[in-house]
């Protein structure tokens, strides 16, 4: 009976471990949305301060920093939704993946003229992709409030789930405890019950 009990103790800890663990995992889960619109953000500010850096000194390092850093933020749009639904955080993440398409053309047609010292045009281009610029910025804070106030949302459930959990295990733990103690006391009086009558006797 002891083993059986201490089995029903270690099986009930494995299972409180696997589900905080898993608890965990979802926790650090439900941010990583918000860490990859900020690192959007800086990637598109990024990008627009080498652009703005190259048509100002037209060398070639802000040139090389431009090129890394267009190819850098067109492989972080690329994992944007761009389906067509109904819900507001997808089509925003559409719009901005339509507008983000939409600066990195003026922005390459900026350098383009600026290369081929057309000044006019390379200003034309370049004050068309900073209102985009803007735009795209806040879309991105947009959808990283919308974001982070359904991930607040996710998380109090989580939290409401580990309490239950605990509340839970501690619960069937004190049981187990408890049957323990009246167990041991039972097997102790089949001791020593005959014991004292013999000492009677």
């Amino acid at each position: 009976i002891f083993v059986l009990t201490t089995g029903v103790v270690f099986f009930a800890n494995m299972y409180m471990y696997y589900n905080i663990n898993k608890s965990i995992g979802t926790i650090d889960k439900v941010y990583v949305s918000n860490i990859g619109l900020n690192d959007l953000l800086d990637s598109l500010n990024k990008l627009h301060n080498y652009v703005y850096e190259y048509l100002n000194t037209k060398r070639t390092e802000s040139l090389e920093n431009y090129y890394r850093s267009e190819q850098n933020y067109r492989n972080m749009i690329a994992d944007l939704k761009g389906d067509i639904s109904d819900n507001s955080m997808i089509l925003m993440q559409k719009n901005i993946k339509n507008m983000s398409e939409a600066y990195l053309d003026l922005a390459e047609k900026s350098v383009d003229a600026k290369r081929g010292n057309k000044i006019v045009k390379y200003k034309e281009y370049y004050e068309e992709a900073s209102t985009m610029h803007d735009y795209i910025s806040t879309y991105i804070n947009k959808l990283n409030n919308e974001q982070f106030k359904y991930n607040s949302d996710k998380y109090e459930l989580l939290r409401v789930s580990l309490n239950y959990l605990e509340v839970t295990s501690t619960s069937v733990l004190l049981v187990l405890m408890v049957f323990n103690i009246i167990l041991i006391i039972i097997v102790t009086r089949s001791i020593t019950d005959p014991l004292m009558k013999l000492t009677e006797a």
